[in-house]
């Protein structure tokens, strides 16, 4: 058998601290379905529900069913829809709620995208628009603006070319907004392209929980120490996730006397005969 393999096999089965305890946050980890509206998904971590168990999902990442049957996350105070979660990819389809079923679209364009860095990140799918509010009708067609639309007394204009000037300089456009589309767009369906929604990446999980997932385990983390993530196994055998790559493994476990197994790891690794 492989050295380096041989050893990985030697770490698993016989590093159990606290197995009984981690036995049981293993079950409790177990994905719960989740059915709001046409959304349906057994949810795992980082994602929680309604009856997810402490050290299963992240509160920040919690999905719930509105009233009218949307599968909902809040980010930032602004409410998202859920239209799919793609465990393998880490990949999220979100749409604004602001843009879903509306009828007048332009009392609805004052609104900024509001994203959090912190959990996710854009994928090269996406699409950033800018978009300004003005208090006049302008003529700025040949300028690289299109009017998007008005409201009466307050007009929205979208930068169409790149390197257009920025119209927040004039004493007649007071107003910003940026907002995320996932696909290409025509003026006539934009208000159908942001409620399609946008992807997201997440973050928490990325690099380790896939690998978890792979070997037979589960993604939790560590109620005492947020910030210590676990991949958990059913004979209650735990990893720090960060510590997922075998070298990295290796350093963090408590010190004990060096089997020859050890050894004969060191030497393989240092390229000893």
């Amino acid at each position: 058998m492989h050295p380096q393999l041989f050893f990985f096999l030697f770490i698993t089965f016989s590093f159990h601290p606290c197995s009984s305890q981690k036995n049981i946050q293993f079950k409790s980890c177990a994905p719960l379905p989740f059915s709001c509206g046409n959304f349906t998904k057994n949810i795992t971590f980082p994602f929680s529900i309604d009856g997810t168990s402490p050290g299963c999902g992240l509160p920040d990442l919690h999905l719930s069913c509105t009233s009218d049957n949307l599968a909902q996350l809040m980010m930032n105070n602004v409410s998202y829809q859920v239209k799919n979660i793609d465990y393998e990819k880490q990949i999220m389809t979100i749409a604004n709620m602001a843009y879903i079923n509306i009828d007048d679209s332009c009392s609805y364009l004052s609104i900024n995208t509001s994203f959090d860095y912190s959990l996710f990140d854009y994928t090269g799918n996406d699409h950033n628009l800018t978009y300004y509010g003005c208090s006049i009708p302008l003529n700025w067609s040949s300028s690289g603006f299109y009017e998007l639309c008005n409201t009466g007394d307050y007009y929205y204009f979208i930068a169409v070319a790149v390197g257009v000037f920025d119209p927040l300089g004039y004493d007649y456009c007071d107003s910003r907004y940026n907002v995320s589309i996932g696909k290409p767009y025509s003026m006539d369906d934009l208000m159908k392209v942001l409620a399609d929604g946008f992807d997201v990446m997440w973050k928490p999980g990325k690099d380790w929980c896939d690998k978890c997932v792979r070997s037979g385990g589960r993604c939790g983390f560590d109620e005492s120490k947020p910030n210590d993530p676990l991949c958990l196994w059913p004979n209650g055998v735990e990893i720090l996730a960060g510590l997922f790559e075998l070298p990295k493994l290796v350093a963090r476990l408590p010190h004990r006397p060096k089997s020859s197994t050890q050894l004969t790891y060191e030497k393989f690794n240092m390229g000893v005969d």
